[in-house]
């Protein structure tokens, strides 16, 4: 997707520099996160230290845009052989709801000040891996969502390269077939098999984790051959057809180990009832991130209920904040592999709520859209 600022880049790419949008010196990310930017709100804006916060959308109301450079992303190189750096950011922008967008910016410094130049969008709660100029292209390799993906959580690998002048983006690769499952698994000496949950599908398990998922399974069974709840990554193939493999018509080859329960409802859990849910011990608690609200239930108390909550997308996963009358709730979600301190659970991500002057540390997961 891109912009009409392209345009406007390759117009500065081939004028003289009596056109006043030249390239004067090499732009550095210190000037990125404080110079002008457009095409991305509907009007616009100043970063000032790398963040811009607009005016309410509602007068008195808390919904308003807010854009954030991306400090983990940048790069610099010759987008339009002038022997001077331009440097590509990546910003996230944020109208108020769960949804952070990304996008990606070429800044440059010409005789106006230091000014993107040209712009094109990612896409909503884009996760970029790495950022790199090649050969005046801008490469650029991401997580997006596949057809089976929470909002939250993509999964499917992707990479492309931007040509800022023309403003075509050309996908090299993307691991389509990649998707989130859920269901059992059952390892042992003549079995290793994986039951998703909703459909039956079953298949000979191929295990591309390396040791992660058999020391998972073992970790959690109680006894050979004991089925046992994972979500996991991977994508349906051909069965090996040799072995005990034989047996199965098709096969599943795991790429990630997302999530492992010996207890808990597994199969039966509605993950499409919550965008993410935590959970800790000592004392025992939960809480359920829904569109747009939390619940929060600790023992011995009353549950909890925030009618509305903000999402920001962090460099390692994500805050999550709500506002009662008298006190703020802040849920930070990283994504960080978690065992859970009773059952030895495995989630893909750790949690620290904080409220009430309490702090409290935990595992969460991420729900699954139906």
């Amino acid at each position: 997707m891109a912009t009409r600022r392209s345009c406007a880049y390759l117009a500065c790419v081939v004028i003289l520099l009596s056109t006043g949008c030249s390239s004067t010196t090499n732009a550095t990310f210190d000037q990125a996160a404080n110079a002008d930017y457009d095409d991305i709100l509907d009007e616009p804006f100043t970063l000032t230290n790398g963040r811009y916060e607009g005016e309410p959308f509602v007068e008195d109301a808390s919904s308003k845009p807010i854009v954030q450079i991306d400090p983990e992303h940048s790069a610099t190189g010759d987008l339009d052989d002038d022997e001077l750096n331009e440097i590509v950011v990546a910003l996230v922008t944020n109208y108020g709801g769960s949804g952070a967008y990304v996008y990606l910016a070429v800044v440059d410094t010409t005789e106006k000040g230091t000014r993107s130049v040209a712009t094109t969008g990612l896409g909503d709660r884009v996760q970029i891996r790495s950022l790199a100029i090649e050969n005046g292209l801008v490469v650029i390799e991401t997580t997006e969502h596949g057809p089976d993906d929470a909002m939250c959580c993509p999964t499917v690998q992707r990479i492309r390269e931007w040509n800022p002048g023309t403003g075509s983006m050309t996908d090299i690769a993307a691991t389509n077939g990649v998707s989130r499952f859920r269901g059992q698994i059952v390892l042992g000496h003549e079995v290793r098999s994986f039951t998703e949950c909703d459909s039956g599908r079953e298949g000979w398990l191929i295990d591309e984790t390396g040791r992660d998922l058999g020391e998972v399974y073992r970790s959690l069974a109680n006894e050979p051959y004991q089925p046992l709840y994972f979500e996991i990554l991977g994508k349906w193939a051909d069965t090996p057809g040799v072995g005990f493999a034989a047996d199965f018509s098709e096969a599943i080859s795991v790429s990630e180990v997302r999530r492992a329960e010996r207890e808990g409802f597994g199969c039966r859990e509605d993950l499409s009832a919550w965008n993410f849910s935590a959970r800790g011990n000592e004392p025992s608690w939960r809480v359920d991130v829904r569109e747009p609200g939390i619940e929060f239930v600790s023992m011995g108390s009353d549950p909890i209920t925030f009618s509305t909550s903000r999402t920001e997308k962090t460099s390692d996963g994500f805050r999550i904040t709500a506002n009662s009358s008298d006190s703020v709730f802040d849920l930070a979600i990283v994504e960080e592999r978690c065992s859970d301190s009773m059952s030895g659970s495995v989630f893909p991500l750790t949690a620290t709520v904080k409220f009430d002057k309490m702090t409290l540390k935990g595992c969460a997961a991420e729900g699954m859209r139906p």
